[in-house]
């Protein structure tokens, strides 16, 4: 047996939740296999474990043999000694921690110590390993501990002790369960649990569970192999589960979707008439939904109620794969293919869900729900659509037990790469976060179906590129050249240059022979053995025309998961990536995030005294009836992440609710009888309705998540795949036995929650409510409403036990949504005469015209109509959806929003949104602020819309939501609407794979008299900035003294305007004059990289000129030159750029250049401003560190690069110093970790000295200084100033820059007056790493300093009137230009200093 295939074994025998070993890492720390366990001890264990199970189970079981047996595992089995394993007493005080919100204190019952060393000095101290507690033998770990009123389970509350005690690993048991808790802080704990029971039967369990958890595993190997650090190297272990996972299901529903498109062709077309290659998509997609459900019941004992062998013969998805395989490993998988049963099989699995079986040899409740609904894709069973399930007959589809057998393994067996090849492991769903099941769907909303047009190749690729390609594109980009298809082939596969040379040379070596198909006889050609070639022909739909068209591609294909080239013929539908999800930043949020945004959102609701300013020992449980008033919501759930923790927030909480009032109840009553009380903790009082409350702790937690689930979460997502997903994950944590599934279609809905209308605006017939009264129809809008509202309490007061109150809750909202239609008709009108390109002259006519379509009931007219495209926008009326919500009376809003909204930069959202979306949320969302503001900065401020007074807000966000533009429209907008930041991470990474860093803010509506944290640390207040205030309050203004000094290189788009060196040398040989129109092209990398700051290639510029003649403008002709006057530069620009600009243009989401052979974005301006001068100052726009460097003013700049329109020294001097550096790093944003240096906000708005007169000679010295020290090293830029921020460079030219930098800040700083400032330059901890600069303190001052001269100096500005026409932007302004008379005024002011 492989070490691999060793370590998969024991893996599949350990029941794993959350991140755990990954294959690579046990692989390294146990090349020969795990330890190998004495059968002597062994021996002696068994019985041990016999002896106290016979104990246990006995009448009498006694606590200490309970206690006798855990410490004979920890001191026998793992071997620690008494030196190490320390208790009782011996247990440090800072080890036991009191949780005051509830009332209690968790302390281990042993902890295991670094020993101290025999030299160590006295009161020497040992660092705490191993923390460990053991519960009582019926205590089940994953629930509520007995007795208890805090409502967590005994793996929660190790958790939290390790948190507290910043301990990593703890160990806990009730003799029969083993679990390691393995709680890194701030990243997503992991459970791993052994079974004494299974240390008898499976000896490789033992060995795992005292491999790795002995003593020798703590002190006796190197540090790299001890078991923190292995599973700190594991980190991504989990993630990686979880996206093979996905990366298996998605295989999976492509199988399906074209094994029923080719079922579909075999019937003539006839079975999936009216169905949609999208609705195909989703039924695919939710088979599979189904299976997880199914696998996740089955493992935890929920479907069926009672154990049955007659269900697990003839029902059970996790058995069916079983079954399969074992006739697929006897006879071959090609067998499989002649049957369908296994499907029949599926289909009636899924009717029992749904429907329920009532039989003396199988009991299933009904669950009901969409999910399994027989109805929602009737083409599943071959029945048309339209029919019923329980009237028609169905006549399933011949989908072959080969393709149901990869539907299972895709969901039960993992293909993880190991050294050496692929291992397979079975896959535990009970182990598995609902999160992590989530997030293999949400993959999956990337991906959609389509039918082809022409035949489709699906390349073989990395992981996450394997794209579907046209033939005939490919074979369009062969006849441009190698060049061009190799460079189109590595961008969209992600493989190198040289195999796929290889992969197309094997058909090139087989020159001109004729054609050959497989069954011809003799060897096939392009390479291909006879069976290969064969299969090729079968996936060609044995069409041996296609087939000779694809032979030249053969080696390029991947393969199904049947073995097949994937060969999609024309007219055939195949699942595709799709764009919209990705392309709005939407990412997956793991456990580790939720956790933290839920719990300090909602515990000022659910406390009293938490918001009011009292010390956590005050804080007191609101009542049940209050927790079940909340409501919270998430604005684009996606798979439902934070609706899952969300609901098991509050279903403790509600528990430990219940469990006072019982409490209370008991002291009145003097516990003299039992006490039931209802939901609401009210006690019973007999009622036939009323629901009673279990008295079993555990079901009381199930019900509790359903209670709040059907009550209190509301969800929303523009995705109706979403919107499914958040449905599963939401019936996954509330799944009880015998219960149907909890109705959520009322509260979990489809829709942008960005675009819509209020109902006060319907009522008024506007968006702006305050210009005049309301219209005639007002009165019949709020008597809709009200019974809409009326019709939803009832739904709310119908309770969940059963199918029939499900479908009674359907039914009412039904007649809801029926009800509300005429008003959401005129929501959608009303919003149609806003939501258009329209000018608003215009759109105010079209308001008036839809007026009185709506108000008259008639049609709106076709020319109006055709105007108003709302760009595949579906709106989203909140107060319209939820009405109970906003317009009930006693709210008016929700109590919590929680989320990790999209993010999506400023100038993208045109790209991918449309320009008529960005105008619309730009001016009636964001009060027409503007500014290039990321997508969540709206989400947030929408967000600000929809809660209710002293409401929470607890979101994810890109970490600009503190910088910048996004800062502006967002927090800085909610901050002057009476809100307040409480507690803050203004930066840290995603803990995924996605390469970003985000942001995490709470945000409350009201007065907050509680403590601010501030990246964990107490603050006396947190700022828009998400920074401690300093002592001058506010935002920066833009000076007009600032004005047109400062710019972003051209946006060319499209690197065919781009040339090589040797390129632009061949075109200027063979034409002079083509010299005119290649210019240097600078970019940043070239700015940061390359030892003299010179362009590494050239650029075709036409500037603004005309094609030729025939196109110059005739009413105002530009006259030549044209360029058509260079055809050689022509010819290259209409042959690379044209396609690609044509397809941008096609898409008419944002167009600024209409004409390929121009820039996207010329930079007039810029251009207009350097003319006169003969260098510029160019800063990378985005950068490790804020750098700028001299350029001559005849280069085309990159959009990378901002340009400062100065030559002089001095300003040299005062950009490049500390000074200006953190006023920018404070003003500008951030991409990733790096500086974003935007000019708009960091020149602009710098206050510059009086007088700039002193800093020139010292800008001068540290300038040729650097430069020699690049030339003689041949480093750039980014590798120089990593040398001067290293402490451990001792190198004497690096040493003099660095004093050359001290005596460049402290000329800034007198330049300002600022001779009383320390600025203390050292190595200093920074956000951005170690740096050697000025000090802390000293930053702070400066920024006090610079914001307080701003604000000077926008006020004398004003005072002069250099403001008067202003375009506000925030709290900054913006001028347009200044008048010459003005302009002379401010000349001795910081205008002359340009």
């Amino acid at each position: 047996m492989s070490i691999a295939r060793h370590h998969a074994e024991w893996l599949s025998l350990v029941e794993a939740s959350g991140p755990f070993l990954s294959l690579p890492v046990l692989e390294q720390v146990f090349p020969q296999g795990l330890e190998a366990h004495e059968p002597e001890h062994r021996r002696r264990l068994v019985q041990a474990y016999e002896e106290w199970q016979d104990n246990q189970q006995g009448l009498k079981p006694e606590r200490e043999i309970h206690r006798a047996w855990v410490a004979f595992v920890l001191t026998e089995t793992l071997e620690f000694p008494e030196a190490v394993l320390k208790s009782g007493q011996e247990i440090p005080n800072g080890l036991t921690v009191r949780f005051e919100v509830h009332q209690e204190t968790v302390r281990p019952d042993w902890v295991v110590m670094d020993p101290i060393a025999p030299d160590a000095g006295k009161g020497a101290t040992s660092r705490p390993r191993l923390l460990v507690q053991y519960f009582p033998p019926e205590q089940n770990l994953d629930k509520s501990v007995k007795g208890s009123r805090w409502a967590a389970s005994p793996a929660t509350r190790m958790m939290e002790l390790l948190h507290a005690c910043d301990v990593r690993l703890g160990l806990i048991t009730n003799g029969e369960h083993w679990m390691l808790v393995n709680a890194p802080k701030g990243e997503t704990t992991g459970y791993i649990s052994w079974y004494a029971n299974l240390w008898q039967e499976e000896a490789i369990a033992l060995r795992s569970f005292r491999s790795l958890l002995w003593a020798e595993r703590f002190f006796n190997v190197p540090e790299e192999e001890t078991l923190e650090a292995m599973l700190a190297q594991s980190v991504n272990s989990q993630q990686e589960v979880t996206d093979q996972l996905g990366f298996q299901v998605r295989k999976a529903v492509e199988v399906l979707v074209q094994s029923i498109d080719r079922i579909d062709l075999d019937r003539n077309r006839e079975l999936l008439v009216g169905v949609s290659e999208t609705r195909l998509y989703e039924a695919a997609l939710t088979v599979m939904m189904r299976l997880v459900f199914l696998l996740f019941a089955e493992e935890n004992k929920l479907i069926p109620p009672h154990e049955t062998e007659f269900y697990e013969a003839h029902y059970a998805v996790s058995t069916l794969r079983e079954q399969l395989r074992e006739l697929a490993d006897q006879q071959g998988e090609e067998i499989l293919e002649r049957k369908q049963d296994a499907w029949c099989r599926l289909l009636a699995t899924f009717r029992a869900v749904y429907g329920g079986v009532y039989h003396d040899a199988l009991m299933i409740p009904a669950y009901g729900g969409s999910l399994f609904d027989p109805d929602r894709f009737p083409f599943l069973e071959g029945r048309k659509v339209g029919s019923s399930w329980e009237q028609e007959a169905a006549v399933p589809m011949a989908i072959n037990n080969r393709t149901v057998l990869h539907l299972l393994e895709a969901l039960q067996v993992l293909q993880m790469r190991v050294s050496g090849g692929v291992e397979s492991r079975k896959l535990s769903f009970r182990a598995l976060d609902i999160e992590q099941i989530g997030h293999v769907y949400e993959g999956l909303l990337d991906h959609t179906a389509v039918r082809s047009e022409d035949p489709i190749l699906g390349l073989a690729g990395t992981k996450n590129q394997e794209p579907e390609v046209s033939l005939v594109e490919l074979e369009r980009l062969r006849g441009q050249g190698e060049e061009a298809l190799l460079k189109f082939l590595r961008q969209e596969t992600g493989r190198g240059v040289s195999p796929l040379k290889k992969a197309l040379a094997l058909e090139a070596d087989a020159g001109d022979a004729p054609p050959r198909p497989p069954n011809s006889g003799g060897r096939p050609r392009g390479g291909l053995e006879a069976r290969e070639a064969q299969r090729l022909l079968i996936a060609c739909g044995n069409d041996e025309e296609l087939y000779e068209r694809v032979l030249p591609w053969a080696r390029l294909l991947r393969e199904d998961t049947f073995g097949y080239p994937v060969v999609i013929p024309a007219g055939s539908v195949y699942v595709t990536e799709g764009s919209d999800r990705r392309q709005t930043g939407t990412h997956y949020t793991p456990r580790s995030l939720t956790e933290e945004i839920v719990k300090y959102t909602l515990e000022p609701l659910v406390y009293e005294g938490v918001a009011e300013g009292e010390p956590e020992e005050k804080w007191r449980l609101r009542s049940a009836a209050e927790i079940l008033k909340l409501k919270v919501c998430d604005m684009a759930m996606g798979s439902g992440a934070f609706l899952v923790q969300t609901c098991r927030y509050l279903a403790e909480r509600l528990v430990e609710a219940w469990e006072l009032n019982i409490q209370n109840s008991k002291l009145k009553t003097s516990g003299s009888k039992v006490i039931q009380i209802s939901p609401d903790g009210s006690l019973s009082v007999g009622a036939v309705s009323e629901l009673i409350l279990p008295s079993d702790e555990d079901e009381r937690l199930a019900v509790a998540r359903r209670i709040v689930a059907d009550r209190c979460l509301y969800g929303v997502d523009k995705n109706p795949l979403a919107v499914e997903m958040a449905k599963l994950s939401l019936w996954l944590i509330t799944l009880q036995k015998n219960k149907p599934f909890t109705f959520l279609d009322h509260a979990l809905r489809c829709g942008d929650s960005l675009i819509g209308v209020s109902l006060e605006q319907l009522r008024y017939w506007n968006m702006d409510t305050t210009v005049k009264q309301e219209e005639l129809f007002a009165d019949q809008v709020r008597r809709d409403i009200g019974k809409v509202i009326d019709l939803r309490r009832q739904i709310a007061a119908l309770g969940d036990q059963s199918v029939q109150a499900q479908k009674q809750k359907g039914y009412l909202l039904a007649q809801a949504n029926a009800r509300a239609n005429n008003l959401r008709d005129g929501c959608d009108l009303l919003l149609s005469a806003y939501f258009n390109t329209l000018k608003k002259s215009r759109q105010e006519d079209a308001r008036k015209i839809l007026l009185r379509a709506y108000r008259d009931n008639i049609d709106v007219p076709e020319e109006l109509a055709a105007l108003l495209g709302n760009e595949n926008v579906m709106p989203f009326h909140w107060e319209l959806e939820f009405p109970e919500v906003f317009v009930d009376g006693e709210r008016q809003g929700f109590d919590a929003i929680v989320g990790n909204p999209p993010f999506q930069g400023g100038k993208k959202i045109s790209t991918f949104l449309g320009l008529t979306y960005r105008h619309f949320i730009g001016e009636h969302i964001a009060n027409s602020v503007k500014g290039s503001a990321d997508l969540c900065g709206f989400f947030l401020l929408r967000a600000g819309m929809l809660i209710d007074s002293q409401g929470t807000l607890g979101l994810i966000a890109t970490n600009t939501i503190s910088q910048g533009d996004t800062r502006e429209v967002s927090l800085e907008q909610l901050l002057s609407r009476g809100f307040s930041i409480p507690r803050a991470v203004p930066s840290r990474p995603w803990p995924g794979a996605a390469s970003l860093e985000v942001a995490q803010v709470w945000l409350h509506k009201g007065e907050w008299n509680q403590k601010y944290i501030l990246e964990n640390q107490i603050v006396e207040g947190i700022t828009a900035f998400l920074t401690v205030p300093g002592k001058i309050v506010g935002s920066p203004y833009r000076l007009a003294a600032n004005q047109n000094k400062s710019f972003q290189g051209t946006v060319v788009l499209g690197t065919g305007f781009i040339l090589e060196s040797d390129e632009a040398a061949s075109i200027i040989t063979k034409n002079p004059e083509n010299a005119k129109v290649i210019f240097p092209y600078l970019n940043g990398q070239d700015l940061n990289s390359r030892p003299d700051q010179s362009p590494s290639r050239q650029i075709i510029n036409f500037f603004n000129w005309p094609l030729d003649a025939e196109n110059d403008d005739p009413e105002n002709p530009k006259g030549p030159p044209y360029a058509s006057d260079f055809p050689d530069c022509l010819a290259i620009l209409t042959e690379r750029v044209k396609p690609q600009r044509d397809e941008v243009v096609a898409r008419g989401k944002q167009i600024h250049e209409y004409d390929y052979w121009k820039f996207w974005d010329k930079r007039p301006e810029l251009y207009g401003a350097i003319a006169d001068c003969d260098r510029v100052l160019a800063i990378p726009l985005v950068s490790k560190y804020c750098i700028c460097a001299w350029e001559p003013s005849n280069f085309v700049y990159s959009h990378a690069l901002g340009i400062i329109s100065s030559a002089k020294t001095s300003m040299f001097t005062l950009i490049q110093s500390n000074i200006h550096e953190y006023w920018s790093r404070a003003q500008g944003s951030t991409l990733e970790t790096r500086m974003r240096y935007t000019p708009s906000d960091c020149f602009e708005t710098f206050p510059f000295p009086k007088s700039l007169t002193t800093l020139g000679s010292i800008g001068e010295t540290y300038y040729t200084h650097r430069q020699s020290i690049m030339r003689d090293r041949e480093e750039g830029l980014t590798k120089t100033y990593n040398r001067f921020h290293d402490p451990d460079e001792q190198d004497e030219a690096i040493q003099t820059l660095r004093d050359l930098h001290i005596q460049m800040d402290q000329a800034v700083a007198s330049a300002y007056g600022w001779d009383d400032l320390n600025l203390d330059h050292s190595f200093h901890d920074t956000k951005q790493g170690l740096r050697f600069t000025i000090s802390e303190a000293a930053r702070r001052e400066v920024l006090d300093r610079l914001l307080e001269l701003n604000h000077q100096r926008y006020a004398e500005e004003v005072a002069l009137g250099l403001h008067e026409k202003k375009k506000k932007k925030g709290t900054k302004g913006r001028s347009k230009g200044t008048s010459k008379k003005k302009s002379d005024r401010a000349k001795g002011g910081q205008l002359g200093l340009f």
